[in-house]
C-alpha cells in the first residue's frame, strides 16, 4: 500500500554539503512512486521524482536537495502521492544549545 512509504530522513547538514530526503518502504511489496513530490515548506522548491522510480520491499532510497531547499533551522517536508494527497510528513526544528545543534522532530 503506497500509504505505507514514509520520510525516513532528513540529511539538512551533511559533511558532503549535499543534502537529501530518504524515503523507506517498509512493506513486503514494491512501490511505485512515479510522479511523487518532496515539497519542503517553501513550496517552489517541489522535487517532483522521477518516472518509473520503484522503492522496493524493506528498502531505502535518497533524493538529493539544493542546499537553499531545506532550512538547517526548522522546516517541514511533505510526501505527496501522484494523486496530491499527503502521504508523510516530517516537521523538524534544530535548537542551539552549547554550541551544537540539537534535532527536534
Amino acid at each position: 500500500d503506497y500509504n505505507s512509504v514514509v520520510i525516513n530522513e532528513v540529511e539538512f547538514n551533511p559533511l558532503n554539503w549535499v543534502k537529501f530526503v530518504e524515503l523507506y518502504n517498509p512493506t513486503s511489496q514494491s512501490i511505485d512512486i512515479s510522479e511523487w513530490s518532496l515539497t519542503p515548506s517553501m513550496v517552489w522548491k517541489n522535487y517532483e521524482i522521477n518516472s518509473n522510480t520503484i522503492i522496493e520491499p524493506n528498502s531505502f532510497l535518497a533524493f538529493p536537495y539544493k542546499s537553499a531547499s531545506l532550512k538547517n533551522f526548522g522546516d517541514t517536508v511533505s510526501l505527496i502521492n501522484n494523486l496530491g494527497e499527503l502521504v508523510d510528513q516530517l516537521i523538524w526544528t534544530v535548537m542551539l544549545t552549547h554550541g551544537k545543534d540539537l534535532l527536534m522532530v
